[in-house]
Protein backbone atom coordinates (compact mmCIF):
# COMPACT_ATOMS: atom_id res chain seq x y z
CA UNK A 1 0.00 0.00 0.00
CA UNK A 2 1.51 3.04 -1.25
CA UNK A 3 1.14 5.97 1.92
CA UNK A 4 0.51 9.51 0.62
CA UNK A 5 1.13 12.82 2.99
CA UNK A 6 -1.25 15.90 2.13
CA UNK A 7 -0.43 19.30 4.16
CA UNK A 8 -3.07 21.80 3.52
CA UNK A 9 -3.96 24.32 6.17
CA UNK A 10 -4.26 28.16 6.60
CA UNK A 11 -7.68 28.58 4.25
CA UNK A 12 -10.16 26.79 2.86
CA UNK A 13 -8.25 27.46 -0.72
CA UNK A 14 -6.24 25.66 0.22
CA UNK A 15 -7.63 22.67 2.43
CA UNK A 16 -10.37 22.07 -0.24
CA UNK A 17 -8.04 21.32 -3.78
CA UNK A 18 -6.43 18.51 -1.23
CA UNK A 19 -9.93 17.02 0.27
CA UNK A 20 -11.18 16.81 -3.44
CA UNK A 21 -8.20 15.04 -4.99
CA UNK A 22 -7.76 12.85 -2.05
CA UNK A 23 -11.28 11.67 -2.15
CA UNK A 24 -10.92 11.35 -5.80
CA UNK A 25 -7.90 9.02 -5.44
CA UNK A 26 -10.02 6.95 -2.61
CA UNK A 27 -12.54 6.41 -5.02
CA UNK A 28 -10.10 4.75 -7.27
CA UNK A 29 -7.38 3.48 -5.32
CA UNK A 30 -8.76 2.67 -2.05
CA UNK A 31 -7.10 -0.83 -1.09
CA UNK A 32 -3.48 0.71 -2.78
CA UNK A 33 -3.48 4.05 -0.85
CA UNK A 34 -3.71 5.66 2.26
CA UNK A 35 -3.82 9.60 2.86
CA UNK A 36 -2.58 11.29 5.73
CA UNK A 37 -3.91 14.82 6.20
CA UNK A 38 -1.75 17.45 7.90
CA UNK A 39 -2.73 20.78 8.74
CA UNK A 40 -2.30 23.54 10.98
CA UNK A 41 -3.93 24.78 14.62
CA UNK A 42 -6.17 27.39 13.34
CA UNK A 43 -10.21 25.93 14.13
CA UNK A 44 -11.14 26.61 10.80
CA UNK A 45 -9.08 24.18 9.70
CA UNK A 46 -10.34 21.46 12.25
CA UNK A 47 -13.42 22.34 11.57
CA UNK A 48 -12.92 21.77 7.59
CA UNK A 49 -11.52 19.19 7.86
CA UNK A 50 -14.24 17.58 10.08
CA UNK A 51 -17.10 18.31 8.35
CA UNK A 52 -15.84 16.21 5.83
CA UNK A 53 -15.25 13.18 8.00
CA UNK A 54 -11.39 13.57 8.09
CA UNK A 55 -9.55 13.54 11.21
CA UNK A 56 -5.99 15.74 10.52
CA UNK A 57 -2.74 15.49 12.17
CA UNK A 58 -2.31 18.64 13.53
CA UNK A 59 0.92 20.76 13.69
CA UNK A 60 1.10 23.58 16.21
CA UNK A 61 1.23 26.66 13.96
CA UNK A 62 -1.15 29.04 13.11
CA UNK A 63 0.38 31.85 10.82
CA UNK A 64 3.66 32.87 9.39
CA UNK A 65 6.14 35.04 11.46
CA UNK A 66 6.43 37.42 8.59
CA UNK A 67 4.87 40.43 7.98
CA UNK A 68 4.36 40.52 11.86
CA UNK A 69 5.05 43.23 13.45
CA UNK A 70 4.91 42.87 17.48
CA UNK A 71 8.80 41.12 18.19
CA UNK A 72 6.78 39.00 20.81
CA UNK A 73 4.49 37.41 18.22
CA UNK A 74 7.30 36.60 15.93
CA UNK A 75 9.05 34.89 18.38
CA UNK A 76 6.75 32.68 19.35
CA UNK A 77 5.77 32.21 15.49
CA UNK A 78 9.28 30.90 15.24
CA UNK A 79 8.87 28.87 18.22
CA UNK A 80 5.86 27.12 16.35
CA UNK A 81 7.31 26.79 13.24
CA UNK A 82 10.50 24.86 14.68
CA UNK A 83 8.04 22.58 16.90
CA UNK A 84 6.04 22.06 13.78
CA UNK A 85 9.66 21.04 11.69
CA UNK A 86 10.43 18.60 14.96
CA UNK A 87 6.75 17.20 14.75
CA UNK A 88 7.02 16.89 11.13
CA UNK A 89 10.10 14.62 11.36
CA UNK A 90 8.84 12.71 14.36
CA UNK A 91 5.95 11.90 11.67
CA UNK A 92 7.76 10.71 8.96
CA UNK A 93 10.06 8.34 11.08
CA UNK A 94 7.00 6.68 12.81
CA UNK A 95 5.38 6.14 9.21
CA UNK A 96 7.28 7.02 5.92
CA UNK A 97 5.20 8.19 3.42
CA UNK A 98 6.61 7.26 -0.55
CA UNK A 99 5.18 11.06 -1.37
CA UNK A 100 3.95 14.50 0.25
CA UNK A 101 2.11 16.70 -1.47
CA UNK A 102 2.03 20.36 -0.51
CA UNK A 103 -0.68 22.62 -1.40
CA UNK A 104 1.08 26.09 -0.13
CA UNK A 105 0.97 28.47 2.36
CA UNK A 106 3.03 28.66 5.78
CA UNK A 107 1.66 25.20 6.83
CA UNK A 108 3.94 23.01 4.32
CA UNK A 109 6.59 25.03 5.02
CA UNK A 110 7.85 22.52 8.27
CA UNK A 111 6.63 19.45 6.39
CA UNK A 112 8.60 20.61 3.38
CA UNK A 113 12.09 20.63 5.07
CA UNK A 114 11.48 17.49 7.13
CA UNK A 115 10.58 15.68 4.04
CA UNK A 116 14.00 17.61 2.40
CA UNK A 117 16.05 16.32 5.16
CA UNK A 118 14.60 12.51 4.95
CA UNK A 119 14.56 12.32 1.38
CA UNK A 120 10.83 11.97 0.99
CA UNK A 121 9.60 12.65 -2.94
CA UNK A 122 7.63 16.21 -2.70
CA UNK A 123 5.56 17.66 -4.87
CA UNK A 124 3.90 21.32 -4.25
CA UNK A 125 0.44 22.39 -5.58
CA UNK A 126 -0.23 25.83 -6.28
CA UNK A 127 -3.85 27.08 -6.62
CA UNK A 128 -2.83 30.76 -7.18
CA UNK A 129 -1.56 32.60 -10.43
CA UNK A 130 1.12 34.19 -8.57
CA UNK A 131 3.68 31.74 -6.84
CA UNK A 132 3.30 32.11 -2.97
CA UNK A 133 6.41 31.88 -0.43
CA UNK A 134 6.80 28.51 0.07
CA UNK A 135 6.08 27.75 -3.51
CA UNK A 136 8.99 30.08 -4.64
CA UNK A 137 11.15 28.16 -2.31
CA UNK A 138 10.04 24.90 -3.06
CA UNK A 139 11.27 25.82 -6.81
CA UNK A 140 14.84 26.46 -5.69
CA UNK A 141 14.79 23.42 -3.86
CA UNK A 142 14.00 21.67 -7.26
CA UNK A 143 10.76 20.33 -6.03
CA UNK A 144 8.22 20.02 -8.92
CA UNK A 145 5.38 23.40 -9.24
CA UNK A 146 1.78 21.89 -10.29
CA UNK A 147 -0.24 25.42 -10.81
CA UNK A 148 -3.54 26.08 -10.53
CA UNK A 149 -3.74 28.26 -13.92
CA UNK A 150 -1.53 28.65 -16.90
CA UNK A 151 0.07 31.53 -15.09
CA UNK A 152 1.98 30.85 -12.24
CA UNK A 153 4.28 34.28 -11.85
CA UNK A 154 7.35 35.10 -11.30
CA UNK A 155 7.87 31.39 -12.47
CA UNK A 156 8.39 30.56 -16.35
CA UNK A 157 6.26 28.30 -18.16
CA UNK A 158 8.91 25.57 -18.60
CA UNK A 159 9.29 26.04 -14.65
CA UNK A 160 6.01 24.56 -13.77
CA UNK A 161 3.02 22.04 -14.69
CA UNK A 162 -0.22 23.29 -15.26
CA UNK A 163 -2.90 20.71 -14.00
CA UNK A 164 -5.83 23.17 -12.49
CA UNK A 165 -7.19 23.18 -9.12
CA UNK A 166 -9.40 20.01 -8.00
CA UNK A 167 -12.98 21.31 -6.39
CA UNK A 168 -15.48 19.95 -4.50
CA UNK A 169 -18.61 17.71 -5.39
CA UNK A 170 -21.49 19.57 -6.75
CA UNK A 171 -25.06 17.83 -6.44
CA UNK A 172 -28.18 20.33 -8.33
CA UNK A 173 -30.94 20.77 -5.57
CA UNK A 174 -34.56 22.16 -6.29
CA UNK A 175 -34.08 26.04 -6.12
CA UNK A 176 -37.17 26.65 -3.77
CA UNK A 177 -36.00 22.99 -1.68
CA UNK A 178 -32.52 24.52 -1.18
CA UNK A 179 -33.65 27.89 -0.63
CA UNK A 180 -35.80 26.65 2.14
CA UNK A 181 -33.02 24.83 3.59
CA UNK A 182 -31.29 28.15 4.28
CA UNK A 183 -33.60 28.91 7.05
CA UNK A 184 -33.96 32.69 5.62
CA UNK A 185 -37.60 32.82 7.04
CA UNK A 186 -38.07 34.78 3.94
CA UNK A 187 -40.12 33.68 0.93
CA UNK A 188 -38.35 32.38 -1.84
CA UNK A 189 -37.63 35.77 -4.26
CA UNK A 190 -39.74 36.13 -7.16
CA UNK A 191 -36.40 38.61 -8.97
CA UNK A 192 -33.09 37.32 -9.62
CA UNK A 193 -31.03 36.01 -6.76
CA UNK A 194 -26.85 37.47 -6.21
CA UNK A 195 -25.00 35.35 -3.64
CA UNK A 196 -22.24 37.29 -2.48
CA UNK A 197 -19.13 35.09 -1.28
CA UNK A 198 -16.99 37.05 0.90
CA UNK A 199 -17.20 35.68 4.29
CA UNK A 200 -17.99 38.21 7.15
CA UNK A 201 -18.63 41.65 5.36
CA UNK A 202 -19.76 43.91 8.49
CA UNK A 203 -16.46 45.77 8.38
CA UNK A 204 -15.07 45.81 4.82
CA UNK A 205 -15.96 48.28 2.27
CA UNK A 206 -17.13 46.03 -0.04
CA UNK A 207 -20.57 45.41 2.77
CA UNK A 208 -21.26 49.34 2.26
CA UNK A 209 -20.83 48.45 -1.38
CA UNK A 210 -23.50 45.57 -1.30
CA UNK A 211 -25.85 47.86 0.68
CA UNK A 212 -25.68 50.43 -1.80
CA UNK A 213 -26.21 48.33 -4.80
CA UNK A 214 -29.21 46.60 -2.49
CA UNK A 215 -30.66 50.20 -2.22
CA UNK A 216 -30.60 51.07 -5.88
CA UNK A 217 -34.12 51.76 -7.29
CA UNK A 218 -33.29 49.62 -10.35
CA UNK A 219 -32.05 46.59 -8.33
CA UNK A 220 -35.56 46.70 -5.91
CA UNK A 221 -36.31 43.36 -7.65
CA UNK A 222 -33.07 41.67 -6.71
CA UNK A 223 -32.28 39.51 -3.43
CA UNK A 224 -28.78 39.62 -1.99
CA UNK A 225 -27.70 36.31 -0.47
CA UNK A 226 -24.69 37.35 1.85
CA UNK A 227 -23.01 33.84 2.10
CA UNK A 228 -20.89 33.72 6.03
CA UNK A 229 -21.90 37.39 7.07
CA UNK A 230 -23.00 38.94 9.95
CA UNK A 231 -23.76 42.47 8.14
CA UNK A 232 -27.05 44.30 7.99
CA UNK A 233 -28.51 47.20 6.18
CA UNK A 234 -31.16 49.07 7.32
CA UNK A 235 -34.83 49.09 6.23
CA UNK A 236 -33.44 46.67 3.17
CA UNK A 237 -35.74 43.58 2.90
CA UNK A 238 -33.55 42.12 0.40
CA UNK A 239 -30.44 41.74 1.68
CA UNK A 240 -30.07 38.32 3.14
CA UNK A 241 -27.22 37.14 5.61
CA UNK A 242 -26.61 33.19 6.24
CA UNK A 243 -24.12 31.25 8.15
CA UNK A 244 -21.05 29.72 6.48
CA UNK A 245 -22.25 26.78 4.26
CA UNK A 246 -20.08 24.04 3.56
CA UNK A 247 -22.04 22.29 1.27
CA UNK A 248 -22.53 24.91 -1.21
CA UNK A 249 -24.38 22.58 -3.58
CA UNK A 250 -27.41 24.78 -1.88
CA UNK A 251 -25.93 28.26 -2.66
CA UNK A 252 -25.07 27.35 -5.99
CA UNK A 253 -28.51 25.78 -6.70
CA UNK A 254 -29.91 29.08 -5.56
CA UNK A 255 -28.00 31.85 -7.22
CA UNK A 256 -28.17 33.23 -10.47
CA UNK A 257 -25.20 35.05 -10.03
CA UNK A 258 -22.23 35.36 -7.64
CA UNK A 259 -20.33 38.50 -6.48
CA UNK A 260 -16.95 37.67 -5.40
CA UNK A 261 -13.28 37.68 -3.81
CA UNK A 262 -10.97 36.36 -6.27
CA UNK A 263 -9.60 33.19 -4.09
CA UNK A 264 -8.55 30.71 -6.65
CA UNK A 265 -10.83 27.88 -5.36
CA UNK A 266 -13.93 30.06 -5.67
CA UNK A 267 -12.82 30.82 -9.52
CA UNK A 268 -12.73 27.33 -10.36
CA UNK A 269 -15.50 26.93 -8.81
CA UNK A 270 -17.85 29.43 -10.81
CA UNK A 271 -15.55 28.45 -13.66
CA UNK A 272 -16.58 24.84 -13.84
CA UNK A 273 -20.13 25.53 -12.67
CA UNK A 274 -20.83 28.51 -15.35
CA UNK A 275 -22.34 30.58 -12.87
CA UNK A 276 -22.36 34.44 -14.16
CA UNK A 277 -19.65 36.23 -11.84
CA UNK A 278 -18.84 39.83 -10.53
CA UNK A 279 -15.29 39.35 -9.24
CA UNK A 280 -14.08 41.81 -7.02
CA UNK A 281 -10.68 41.25 -6.01
CA UNK A 282 -8.96 41.66 -2.50
CA UNK A 283 -5.83 44.02 -3.04
CA UNK A 284 -4.49 43.42 0.19
CA UNK A 285 -3.99 39.66 -0.55
CA UNK A 286 -0.42 38.69 -0.34
CA UNK A 287 1.71 39.64 -3.92
CA UNK A 288 -1.17 40.48 -5.41
CA UNK A 289 -2.37 37.16 -5.96
CA UNK A 290 -6.25 37.54 -6.07
CA UNK A 291 -6.06 40.95 -8.63
CA UNK A 292 -3.99 38.42 -11.16
CA UNK A 293 -6.30 35.65 -10.37
CA UNK A 294 -9.46 37.91 -11.25
CA UNK A 295 -7.70 38.86 -14.24
CA UNK A 296 -7.10 35.40 -15.83
CA UNK A 297 -10.97 34.58 -14.43
CA UNK A 298 -12.22 37.62 -16.94
CA UNK A 299 -10.06 36.23 -19.21
CA UNK A 300 -10.79 32.31 -19.60
CA UNK A 301 -14.53 33.09 -19.12
CA UNK A 302 -17.41 34.72 -21.27
CA UNK A 303 -19.64 37.55 -19.70
CA UNK A 304 -17.72 37.58 -16.38
CA UNK A 305 -16.50 41.16 -14.57
CA UNK A 306 -13.57 42.10 -12.44
CA UNK A 307 -14.43 45.19 -10.83
CA UNK A 308 -12.00 47.49 -8.82
CA UNK A 309 -12.85 48.85 -5.02
CA UNK A 310 -11.69 51.98 -6.20
CA UNK A 311 -13.69 52.30 -9.22
CA UNK A 312 -17.62 53.77 -9.00
CA UNK A 313 -19.87 51.28 -8.11
CA UNK A 314 -22.10 52.70 -10.80
CA UNK A 315 -19.88 50.18 -13.00
CA UNK A 316 -20.74 47.71 -10.85
CA UNK A 317 -24.08 47.88 -11.02
CA UNK A 318 -24.65 48.58 -14.29
CA UNK A 319 -22.86 45.53 -14.86
CA UNK A 320 -24.59 43.55 -12.35
CA UNK A 321 -27.94 44.75 -13.74
CA UNK A 322 -26.80 43.47 -17.17
CA UNK A 323 -25.79 39.65 -15.89
CA UNK A 324 -28.80 39.39 -14.19
CA UNK A 325 -30.67 40.16 -17.11
CA UNK A 326 -28.91 37.48 -18.75
CA UNK A 327 -29.71 34.71 -16.17
CA UNK A 328 -30.64 31.27 -17.98
CA UNK A 329 -31.45 28.94 -15.00
CA UNK A 330 -30.96 25.88 -17.04
CA UNK A 331 -27.17 26.45 -17.09
CA UNK A 332 -26.26 25.92 -13.09
CA UNK A 333 -24.76 23.61 -11.91
CA UNK A 334 -24.46 21.06 -14.52
CA UNK A 335 -23.08 18.47 -12.78
CA UNK A 336 -21.26 16.61 -16.32
CA UNK A 337 -19.08 19.90 -16.89
CA UNK A 338 -17.91 19.52 -13.23
CA UNK A 339 -17.16 16.25 -13.43
CA UNK A 340 -15.07 16.42 -16.92
CA UNK A 341 -12.95 19.47 -14.61
CA UNK A 342 -12.78 17.44 -11.69
CA UNK A 343 -11.46 14.37 -13.92
CA UNK A 344 -9.04 16.25 -15.91
CA UNK A 345 -7.36 18.58 -12.46
CA UNK A 346 -7.38 14.92 -10.51
CA UNK A 347 -5.82 12.89 -13.04
CA UNK A 348 -3.11 15.25 -13.94
CA UNK A 349 -2.08 15.30 -10.22
CA UNK A 350 -2.42 11.59 -9.77
CA UNK A 351 -0.39 11.00 -12.76
CA UNK A 352 2.39 12.96 -11.40
CA UNK A 353 2.50 10.93 -8.02
CA UNK A 354 2.57 8.06 -10.15
CA UNK A 355 5.72 8.89 -11.98
CA UNK A 356 7.34 10.22 -8.67
CA UNK A 357 6.58 6.45 -6.89
CA UNK A 358 7.34 4.55 -9.46
CA UNK A 359 10.72 6.73 -10.10
CA UNK A 360 11.63 6.37 -6.56
CA UNK A 361 10.90 2.80 -6.50
CA UNK A 362 13.80 2.09 -9.28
Amino acid sequence: MKKLFFVAGGTGGHIFPAISLGQWIEEREMKNVKIEYICGSRPLEWEIFSQNNIAPTVLPIEGSPLGVLKAGKVIRRLGSLFSAFLQSVSLIREDRPDVCVLFGGYVSFPPMLACLLHRIPLVIHEQNSVAGKVTRLAKKFGIPVLSGWQECRPLEKDQFNYVGIPIRKFKKVDRIEAWGKLYTGVDFPKGAIVGVLSGSLTSSPLFKTICELASAPDLKNVTFLVVGGKGRCPDINTLIAVERQWDMSIIYSVVDAVIARAGASTLSELMVLNIPSLIVPWRGASDGHQVRNAVLFEKETMGNFVWDEQASVFELKHHLIDCVSKVDNGTKLDERSQRGFEDRSCERIWDVLISLMRRESL
